[in-house]
C-alpha cells in the first residue's frame, strides 16, 4: 500500500520542476557516457551504437545508485554521515516516541499507506529543528528538543507528511544525479590535471608553451566546477519551487489530524530563536536559495485551517 501511496505522491503537480531537473540530470548522465565511451563492447563494431550503449550504461548507474540511496542502505549511510543517534529504545525519550505514537495513530487512521516502521533520531545539533529522511526516517535537533511536548507533536505530524508524500524519496532522486555528475566532472578534472602536469614536466614545447598548456587546463577545470556549480544552482531552484508548496501540504496534514495549533506555535517558537542560527535580513538570492515559505505565511494558513 505504502509503495502504490508513494508512485502516486510523487507525481503530483509540485513536483513537475523536481521531476523536470532529474529527467534533465538522466539525459546529461546519458550524454556525458556516450562521449566519454569508455566501456568496451567488442562485439559491437558501430561506433555510434557503441556510443549508445555507453550512455545506457549510465542511465543504469543512475538507477541503480537511486535504489541504493531510496534502499534501507542508503538511509543507513546518510544517517551515519549525520552522526545520528536513534532515541526510540532510549528511556529519557520514552515521551517522545509515545508523542510519535500517538501522531502516528492519528494519521493512520485518516491516510492509508503510510509507511510502517519509521525509527526516530537525534542530531546533537543546538539549532532548533527537525526534519524526514529517506522513507523511514525521523530526526530531531537537540535543540528542538526544548520545545513543548504538545507544540513537538504538530512538528512530528508536518514530517511525518514528508514521508507519506515522498518528498524526501523525491530529492534523493535528484541527489543521485548530481552525485554521479560531480563524480564524472572529478574524474574529468583529475585526468586533466594529470594531463597538466604531464605537459609542464615532460612536454616538448618550450618553457613558456608548457606554462600555457597547464594554465589553459587549470582554467578548463575552473571552468568545469562552475558549470558543475550552476548546474547544482538550478537544481536547488527547481527543487525550491517545488518545496515551498511542499511545507504548506506538510502543514495541512498535521492541521488535518488535529495539530494544527500545535504546529503554529512550534513555528513561532522556532523562528524566534531562529532554527539555523541568527536571523539576518535576507536578500533576494537567499529566498530564492530557501526550501522554506516565511513562518508568518505558514502560521496564517495554519490559523485559518484551525478555526475554519
Amino acid at each position: 500500500m505504502y509503495s502504490l501511496t508513494l508512485i502516486k505522491n510523487l507525481f503530483k503537480k509540485h513536483n513537475i520542476p523536481v521531476i523536470i531537473y532529474i529527467l534533465a540530470n538522466i539525459t546529461l548522465i546519458f550524454f556525458l557516457f556516450y562521449w566519454m565511451n569508455l566501456v568496451p563492447f567488442a562485439s559491437v563494431t558501430d561506433i555510434e551504437k557503441h556510443k549508445v550503449y555507453n550512455g545506457l550504461i549510465g542511465i543504469g548507474i543512475y538507477v541503480v545508485g537511486a535504489i541504493i540511496f531510496i534502499s534501507p542502505i542508503g538511509e543507513f549511510f546518510f544517517r551515519a554521515t549525520r552522526g545520528l543517534k536513534r532515541i526510540d529504545n532510549m528511556p529519557e525519550f520514552a515521551h517522545l516516541k509515545n508523542a510519535f505514537d500517538e501522531v502516528y495513530a492519528k494519521a493512520s487512521a485518516k491516510y492509508e499507506g503510510l509507511p510502517q516502521g519509521i525509527k526516530l533520531y537525534l542530531d546533537m545539533s543546538g539549532a532548533k529543528n527537525a526534519a524526514a529522511l529517506g522513507r523511514k526516517t525521523i530526526f530531531f535537533t537537540q535543540g528542538i528538543l526544548a520545545l513543548p511536548l504538545e507544540d513537538l507533536k504538530g512538528v512530528i505530524a508536518h514530517e511525518l507528511a514528508h514521508l507519506y508524500h515522498g518528498d524526501t524519496v523525491v530529492l534523493l532522486f535528484l541527489l543521485t544525479g548530481n552525485v554521479i555528475i560531480n563524480i564524472i566532472a572529478g574524474i574529468i578534472k583529475a585526468i586533466l590535471y594529470a594531463i597538466g602536469i604531464a605537459a609542464l614536466l615532460f612536454g616538448e614545447d618550450s618553457f613558456a608553451g608548457r606554462i600555457s598548456t597547464f594554465v589553459v587546463i587549470m582554467f578548463t577545470r575552473m571552468i568545469i566546477n562552475g558549470i558543475v556549480g550552476l548546474w547544482a544552482l538550478v537544481g536547488i531552484l527547481m527543487r525550491n519551487i517545488s518545496s515551498k508548496q511542499v511545507e504548506f501540504e506538510a502543514d495541512e496534514f498535521a492541521c488535518s489530524i488535529g495539530y494544527g495549533r500545535n504546529l503554529a506555535n512550534a513555528l513561532l517558537m522556532i523562528d524566534q530563536t531562529g532554527s539555523q542560527g541568527s536571523k539576518e535580513r535576507q536578500t533576494l538570492l537567499d529566498k530564492a536559495l530557501s526550501s522554506h515559505p516565511e513562518t508568518h505565511e505558514r502560521v496564517r494558513r495554519c490559523n485559518e485551517f484551525v478555526y475554519a
